[in-house]
């Protein structure tokens, strides 16, 4: 475990020993169960010809590290992603109007500090909780908050729409 992560963990279990070692034993348990459902792979070859998205996209967005794939291939994750963007591009989102693999980093350094605050509040407030409870809870709760995520995307691309636009919403004057 790196110095950093050892420190925070420190700082926030308040020096009690039971609870750093709890908190330790959920993000085991948690890294444990992420990384199982993440070992399934996809070829690169079926990736692509599945979804239609040119190698070179493919190469690009592990050069920015928006997929991983590995000699395998790629995992679960990073076959949702692919997906995403086929369905874009099949949407029109494309290069021929400017649409590039570059503007998935506004979505993935977003995501990053979102991911950075959940760890950080999971550790906080679960540290007390018997390890396997806290497991289960985090993990019911991946789905309504991915639906959460989803509502307030709209919500509030729905209203800066609104706010660009004018506040005029649509209506009439």
């Amino acid at each position: 475990m790196p110095l950093k992560v050892i420190r925070e963990l420190l700082a926030t279990a308040d020096g009690d020993p039971e609870r750093l070692r709890a908190m330790v034993a959920v993000e085991d348990r948690l890294l444990e169960r992420a990384l199982a459902g993440e070992q399934d792979r996809v070829s690169a070859t079926e990736v692509r010809r599945r979804y239609e998205v040119p190698k070179e996209v493919l190469d690009r967005l592990a050069e920015l590290g928006v997929l991983s794939p590995g000699k395998r291939g790629y995992s679960p994750s990073d076959v949702r992603i692919v997906e995403a963007i086929s369905r874009f591009r099949a949407g029109g989102y494309d290069e021929r109007i400017g649409f590039t693999v570059y503007d998935t980093l506004r979505y993935k350094n977003a995501l990053e500090a979102i991911a950075a605050e959940e760890v950080k509040a999971i550790s906080e407030r679960l540290g007390d909780v018997d390890p396997e409870q806290a497991v289960e809870m985090i993990e019911a709760g991946v789905e309504p908050l991915n639906d959460l995520i989803s509502a307030l995307h709209t919500k509030l691309l729905v209203a800066e729409l609104e706010r660009v636009r004018g506040g005029s919403g649509g209506k009439g004057p």
